[in-house]
């Protein structure tokens, strides 16, 4: 039997997963193995994807070329609205994070008695020829060919997305701050544990930022701020390939500096009690490749 270092429960081994302290989609691969599968899975859902999934975050996993799960760096793979209204799909690339085209998703714009408007993308007409088909196989209408098809077909076509220039606004942008707090605590909560064990798990900080996370992954919201949280904003400028943490004490308290692809810079309270632990200032950085 194990005990998960969020819910506290002791359940099998076979129950327990790796768990990436800092997100694996931004290149994370410090881990610890004592969090359950279930605890695991909430806080991938309800902490990391909001970090991971933020815009800014996207772009940068794009442009530092920060590879997914499945080895393509394609951080953008969701549907996206294209010039043309009402139409939309994904944007694909190759394994090396070149762009390759932005792949329509099929979808039904006008449906009557008499006539039929769908779009798809131009590598899935037999798709499209099934869906017509299926549609008209009610009626005496004899099928349709793909030599019909290319008769009623409009080519849409889209550039290739040779250059991307990307401005954004990150001045004041407190809704993005919020959405990351949730990983910020428990980046620092794992951290805590990954270094003194069992007896972080006592610390009164450590047992404050533990029930604060299971409230966010159980879908309730924060009312009091379990620890003290510095939040630098963002640095657009100068994003690199890392992320890292650095143990300082100050005023008997653990503080735990956290730099996040270079974007994210934050100080977080771990522990008020630094005579507790045996600690020399550490700076770790570790490494996204």
């Amino acid at each position: 039997m194990k005990k998960c270092i969020i819910c506290l429960k002791k359940k099998v081994i076979n129950e327990f997963n790796e768990e990436h302290i800092f997100p694996e989609a931004i290149g994370g691969n410090l881990k610890i193995y004592d969090c359950c599968k279930l605890c695991n899975s909430k806080m991938g859902s309800k902490i990391d994807n909001e970090l991971t999934n933020n815009e800014y975050i996207k772009i940068i996993r794009f442009l530092l070329k920060i590879k997914g799960k499945n080895g393509i760096i394609n951080p953008f793979n969701t549907l996206l609205n294209s010039a043309f209204e009402g139409i939309k799909g994904k944007l694909i690339f190759e394994k090396s994070g070149k762009y390759s085209k932005f792949e329509i998703i099929q979808k039904t714009i006008i449906e009557t008695e008499n006539s039929l408007k769908i779009v798809c993308d131009s590598d899935n007409m037999e798709g499209m020829l099934k869906t017509i088909n299926k549609k008209i196989a009610k009626s005496n209408q004899p099928p349709y060919t793909f030599e019909d098809l290319r008769k009623n077909t409009t080519s849409i076509s889209h550039p290739k997305l040779n250059n991307i220039d990307i401005k954004i606004n990150l001045e004041n942008d407190n809704k993005a701050l919020i959405y990351i707090i949730p990983e910020l605590l428990k980046i620092t909560y794992e951290l805590g544990y990954y270094h003194f064990k069992e007896k972080y798990l006592k610390d009164p900080t450590s047992i404050a930022i533990r029930n604060a996370i299971e409230e966010i992954i159980s879908g309730k919201l924060i009312i009091d701020m379990p620890t003290y949280i510095e939040i630098d904003g963002f640095n657009w400028k100068d994003i690199k390939r890392y992320n890292s943490y650095q143990f300082l004490i100050k005023n008997n308290k653990i503080i735990c500096h956290l730099n996040i692809l270079n974007f994210i810079t934050a100080r977080i309270v771990l522990s008020k009690n630094s005579n507790d632990y045996k600690l020399i200032n550490e700076n770790i950085n570790e490494s996204v490749f």
